[in-house]
């Protein structure tokens, strides 16, 4: 079972700014794949193996919407903003996907959502 984690962002994460992010956690010559006719983005370390899966990337313009599906994110990010879920394997070390997501969404000018519901 994966870890699940939500990246809320101003503007939606491009390839470049996933690479970037791995880059930032430590994960050195980092690649991207695309998955399920691009509905997925695999983030993979040197070895190819999965790090940090994302799935497609939707704008939620309504705040109220944002407000119901994580508080704490709506509190944060006020306003239309981009939802992205991610899911971490249990079996990986947590905290390098974790790190990944949070520079993913530092770089997009937003969050990063634990399955709780607390801000990482």
């Amino acid at each position: 079972m994966p870890r699940e984690l939500t990246i809320i962002s101003r503007r939606a994460p491009a390839v470049a700014d996933l690479r970037a992010a791995a880059a930032a956690a430590g994960i050195a010559a980092a690649t991207v794949v695309c998955a399920r006719d691009g509905a997925m983005e695999i983030i993979r370390d040197a070895e190819g193996r999965p790090v940090l899966t994302l799935g497609y990337t939707r704008l939620i313009a309504v705040a109220a919407e944002v407000r119901r599906l994580s508080p704490s994110a709506a509190e944060a990010l006020p306003g239309p903003v981009y939802w992205t879920e991610a899911w971490a394997r249990l079996d990986r070390d947590g905290a390098t996907a974790g790190a990944v997501a949070l520079a993913i969404a530092e770089r997009c000018d937003g969050v990063c959502v634990r399955a709780d519901g607390t801000l990482a």
